[in-house]
């Protein structure tokens, strides 16, 4: 049985977006957001890494001041942002707590991360930690 009508609630972290926008074979993410078969979960948290990590002087060089308006633009529309409520410390790496704090917040169904102290866990609450291929193998059946 296809899964692709069902839409999928998912969290993607920061090094997954950036990798997504230099162009590194993630086009399939871009699919799943044009066909609408997944809403994507952020929070205030992740847009403030997101623009300090925009402003590294090694990435710099990868965006133009438009399309990382135009990145925020999208998600602005297309993203619901999220308010953590729950504080956890389940994650080796403390400054990624908060994106497993999301996780049980939102109940996403996925969080998508390239992270190793982040896929360790695998699993929190519902939600099912995955590198992004691992993902497109599972909602492209």
């Amino acid at each position: 049985m296809k899964k692709a009508n069902k839409s999928f609630k998912i969290i993607i972290d920061t090094n997954i977006w950036i990798s997504f926008l230099i162009g590194k074979n993630l086009n399939g993410l871009q699919n799943h957001i044009e066909n609408q078969n997944i809403r994507i979960i952020t929070c205030i948290e992740q847009l403030i890494e997101l623009s300090e990590v925009f402003k590294k002087t090694k990435l710099r060089r990868f965006f133009k001041k438009d399309q990382i308006e135009e990145f925020f633009e999208l998600l602005d529309e297309s993203a619901e942002c999220i308010e953590i409520n729950t504080k956890t410390d389940l994650c080796r790496d403390p400054k990624d707590n908060y994106l497993i704090s999301l996780a049980i917040d939102s109940k996403a169904d996925f969080l998508i991360t390239g992270d190793k102290d982040i896929l360790e866990l695998s699993k929190v609450g519902n939600t099912i930690i995955a590198k992004f291929t691992e993902f497109n193998d599972i909602v492209s059946k």
